[in-house]
């Protein structure tokens, strides 16, 4: 039977819509929300300090580097809703629909099928900080919206349209300043994709320039200062000096991206697959350097390296599909809500949580969720010749 190959491209993004709509539904409906920060939490107690500002047109000031973070709270601002962490839910929930779907189509473009495109959209669910699990526990912060810009613009980047990706990253900006970071590495994979070019270039530097005169309004506005470059040479030293946390940043970093570990000299992967890699290692490196929530700041580069993942997940073959998929739900607890801290600092708590990742949690969660990928992979190493994998 013959089909359309627009129709069923149609239908495919319809099927993910609704899947990605009903995922957030039921997460919105089953996740109570934070408790801490009057229901904002922490960084959230900012967010709605902004939200506030472009409802009074009264300037609060707002710690740094939030303050940078105007994006968001002005489109929670823009549907009219005064309930601040509802205003933010209705915004990043949306967003979050929309994050599953590019995503699809990232993958579908890159020449992934039905299958791994599909596996793709889970990574977009299942993580413990994918915006439609974590959005319901902690509607007001920024990351949903950030996640489909830079899709978007990695969309444009692997579709050749660099001076689109480009205008699409300076506009990432004002919800997360990440994107200068992502601009430079970006102009890199436009190069190794199609060469030098003037026009390339030129793209790269308004995009910079768009992302510099944005930063200096929000300054101006609000009075937005401060820089990070001290908190990443402070985070670089504890994690190269501390075992502890190094483990703890490894767990981290295996809560999205474990499969990567399994890369060796047979991996086979697409040229676009080998950038997405590069991404892995840049998002690590941001996470390595951000601060002390490195499994929520790696997971905000998801669509860099999204590709590596599902490439080396295709390149091994459909049964390591299956145990990657298993891991993901029982690192991540998928199933399980999100519980509320029982200290709003991290104490050494024996649940909640801070006991659910391993950035904050005593040291036996990341070594349980290591050992949980090892057990994993070995089991699949250990029988891999008798399946057919490929």
């Amino acid at each position: 039977m013959n089909f359309n190959l627009k129709a069923i491209n149609i239908i495919e993004c319809f099927f993910v819509l609704i899947f990605s709509s009903v995922s957030v539904l039921v997460f919105s409906e089953w996740q109570p929300r934070i408790i801490a920060g009057g229901g904002f939490g922490w960084d959230g107690i900012q967010y709605a300090k902004i939200f506030s500002n472009f409802s009074s047109m009264k300037i609060d000031a707002v710690a740094f580097p939030f303050c940078n973070r105007v994006g968001t709270p002005f489109l929670a601002h823009m549907t009219s809703i005064e309930d601040v962490a509802l205003a933010f839910k209705v915004v990043n929930s949306v967003f979050a629909v929309i994050f599953s779907i590019v995503v699809y189509a990232i993958a579908r473009i890159s020449g992934l099928n039905f299958y791994y495109s599909f596996f793709a959209v889970l990574l977009t669910i299942v993580p413990f900080f994918s915006p439609a699990r974590f959005v319901p526990y902690y509607p007001v912060y920024t990351d949903p919206v950030f996640l489909v810009f830079l899709a978007v613009s990695f969309l444009f980047l692997i579709r050749n349209r660099y001076a689109l990706s480009f205008l699409v990253l300076a506009l990432a900006f004002p919800f997360r300043e990440a994107a200068i970071y992502i601009a430079p590495i970006f102009l890199l994979f436009a190069i190794y994709l199609g060469g030098v070019s003037r026009f390339t270039v030129v793209g790269f530097l308004v995009a910079v320039l768009v992302m510099f005169l944005i930063r200096v309004q929000i300054q101006l506005y609000s009075g937005c200062e401060g820089a990070q470059l001290s908190t990443a040479i402070e985070w670089v030293q504890k994690r190269s000096t501390d075992p502890v946390l190094l483990v703890k940043y490894i767990s981290a970093i295996s809560m999205t991206a474990a499969p990567l570990f399994l890369i060796n000299r047979n991996t086979t992967l697409t040229n676009v697959e080998k950038i997405s890699m590069a991404g892995f290692f840049f998002a690590a490196l941001l996470a390595f350097s951000g601060g002390s929530d490195s499994t929520r700041i790696f997971y905000s580069f998801l669509p860099i390296y999204i590709l590596a993942i599902v490439g080396v997940i295709r390149s091994v073959g459909y049964w390591f599909s299956a145990i990657s998929l298993l891991g993901y739900v029982l690192v991540n607890s998928f199933g399980s809500k999100v519980l509320e801290p029982l200290n709003y600092s991290p104490n050494n708590d024996l649940s909640g949580l801070f006991w659910q990742f391993p950035d904050h949690g005593r040291p036996e969660v990341a070594i349980c969720i290591l050992f949980v990928w090892l057990l994993l992979f070995s089991f699949f190493r250990g029988f891999s010749p008798l399946w057919n994998n490929k």
